[in-house]
């Protein structure tokens, strides 16, 4: 029962039903032009999209789930004579099940995720601002800020599948902070949910999400014993509700070796084009112009708020802002696992923050003895038009892949028949060739987990640019290859063009090898689609499936989740520590 001296603290909007509804719908109809608007801004600064790097691979991936669907595939047979499936798997697996339902086009189904997931982002942000500071001001500059981060936008519009990731995360804190409150076991089943999500969505966000959790939980044990429980019982969960992903990687390779793997990558990722790009603070804050706003503002809070109550979500607060800098700047003494990715993590964990500075200092300047007119703090706001301004101004870096001529070839393609093996110039254009034509080819990026004993790349391209049309047909009769997908355009700005050498290419012109099936022209140049005229088998690598350890995974994960619906369904919800203690 709550007692009368309870009673009397709660505030007039809660007595209010009336008052609580209309603050409510206010609350939320902003909330939703807030959302609206993230789309708008997605939609309208990338005229590339989707055609980028990442968006090429996720649908091949999604393609490969189309085989196995409704079950996870452990293989992916558009690459590298059929690869083992270790992606990251819950971006591609839900582009399939809409596909499923829906009947589109994979490409348009992986643009509208990528765009809904990515403004979605500014209303996980909101609820987590809401419970952290209980002020829902706040929370909707918060959510404001988000939807025009520029570094946020910098990162939508190569699709990487952390976004899907990073939106789930700050739900997840949600339910993590509610638990260590309440200590209700319902809160902690979401939190497991959420983290198996997580996991699948991207690897990278795991990497960050589980350090986050684990040093708050770890620090709050000092006060709470009790919650060192919750300390192995999150990754246990997670862990046992993902059982169906890593037994079969595990059984495969070993554990130890996965495990090393895993380490390796983290630890020791080498700097490439796309990873390990050094972002100093500075840097930082070149690319995010209401950061220094808040800093300027932030000084001023520290001069009117005389203590600051530390309760646990404002722990993990902190924590999450010093892990993610640390993460940011490692480039210092070694690289972490693309260092250039933490400033979206970073970015987050400082935008809630400053909508919690904006409100104070609006606060502050509404209730200023002397002054009349009791709104003076809401002018703040108009320092909201910087970071605005920046989104809608934003420039687009990344290059796009596709002439006009390529989607024309690759329309004609999908009518090749079944099990065809082409060779396409290596990397993104082996992931376009497959992601729109549906057909297998030679090459494309293999697994992101672990190293495999064949990587297409480096023959496909050897296919092509090779001078010398006996080492040609030589790799072409070792994968038994059918057609080759030549694109040869002018370089233009901002545009994918494969590295081809023309004496490679001149060497195709040898009708006892090759003919040409079809060939088309854009004002860039053309593409063309070869026959080899021998009638060759592909040799794809065999399918090898552990089914017994795939079934167990599946029954484990299976049973895992229906006692988490248990937990959670419970009608008497219970704890797992002694509310008296």
């Amino acid at each position: 029962m709550m007692t009368k001296s309870k009673k009397a603290k709660v505030s007039p909007s809660e007595n209010d039903p009336e008052r609580w509804t209309l603050s409510i719908k206010k609350e939320h109809l902003i909330l939703l032009a807030i959302f609206l608007f993230a789309i708008f801004i997605r939609v309208q600064i990338d005229a590339n999209i989707p055609y980028h790097y990442d968006p090429g691979k996720n649908i091949v991936y999604a393609r490969a789930v189309l085989q196995s669907f409704p079950l996870v595939p452990q293989i992916n047979p558009y690459f590298n004579l059929g690869e083992y499936y270790e992606y990251q798997v819950l971006f591609p697996y839900t582009v399939a099940f809409l596909y499923v339902l829906l009947g589109i086009s994979l490409v348009e189904i992986t643009k509208w995720l990528v765009i809904l997931v990515g403004a979605a982002l500014c209303l996980t942000v909101y609820y987590l601002s809401l419970e952290i500071f209980n002020n829902q001001t706040a929370a909707l500059i918060s959510a404001f800020v988000i939807a025009v981060s520029k570094i946020q936008l910098l990162a939508y519009m190569n699709y990487y599948p952390q976004i899907m990731a990073m939106t789930l995360m700050p739900l997840a804190f949600v339910f993590f902070i509610r638990y260590i409150k309440n200590k209700n076991i319902r809160d902690l089943v979401l939190v497991a949910l959420l983290s198996s999500l997580i996991v699948l969505a991207s690897y990278i966000a795991a990497f960050v999400y589980f350090l986050i959790v684990c040093i708050s939980l770890g620090i709050w044990c000092f006060k709470d014993k009790q919650m060192l429980k919750t300390l192995f019982l999150v990754p246990i969960m997670t862990g046992a509700l993902l059982t169906f992903f890593w037994l079969p990687i595990a059984w495969r390779y070993g554990s130890l070796k996965v495990i090393s793997e895993v380490q390796e990558t983290i630890l020791t990722s080498p700097a490439s084009a796309f990873t390990n790009q050094p972002w100093t603070f500075m840097d930082y804050l070149s690319s995010s112009i209401i950061t220094i706003i808040a800093i300027i503002m932030g000084i001023i809070a520290i001069l009117l708020i005389k203590q600051v109550k530390w309760d646990f979500q404002k722990l993990l607060l902190g924590v999450w802002v010093m892990v993610t800098f640390l993460l940011m700047e490692s480039y210092l003494i070694r690289p972490i696992l693309w260092v250039d990715r933490y400033s979206q993590f970073l970015d987050i964990a400082l935008l809630i923050i400053i909508g919690s500075l904006f409100a104070l200092l609006i606060d502050k300047l509404n209730t200023l003895k002397g002054i009349k007119f009791p709104f003076l703090g809401y002018f703040l706001l108009l320092l909201l038009i910087f970071p605005l301004y920046g989104a809608v101004h934003i420039d687009t870096i990344y290059g796009k892949w596709g002439y006009p001529s390529d989607i024309a070839a690759l329309d004609y393609m999908q009518g090749l028949p079944p099990g065809t093996l082409v060779v396409a110039p290596s990397s993104v254009q082996s992931f376009w060739v497959s992601a729109i034509s549906g057909v297998n080819v030679l090459g494309g990026e293999s697994s992101q987990m672990l190293k495999h004993r064949y990587l297409g790349d480096g023959d496909s391209d050897r296919i092509i640019n090779s001078a010398d049309v006996n080492e040609k047909m030589k790799l072409i009769r070792k994968y038994g290859v059918n057609y080759i997908f030549i694109p040869y355009h002018e370089p233009v700005y901002l545009m994918w063009n494969p590295d081809l050498n023309k004496t490679g290419i001149d060497a195709f012109n040898n009708p006892e090898y090759f003919e040409v099936e079809k060939f088309f022209t854009d004002q860039y140049g053309s593409t063309v689609l070869l026959k080899v005229r021998e009638n060759l088998t592909p040799r794809y690598n065999p399918v090898k499936i552990y089914w017994d350890i795939t079934i167990i995974g599946y029954l484990i994960s299976v049973l895992s989740f229906l006692g988490c619906v248990y937990l959670y369904a419970s009608k008497k919800p219970f704890s797992l520590v002694d509310k008296n203690l």
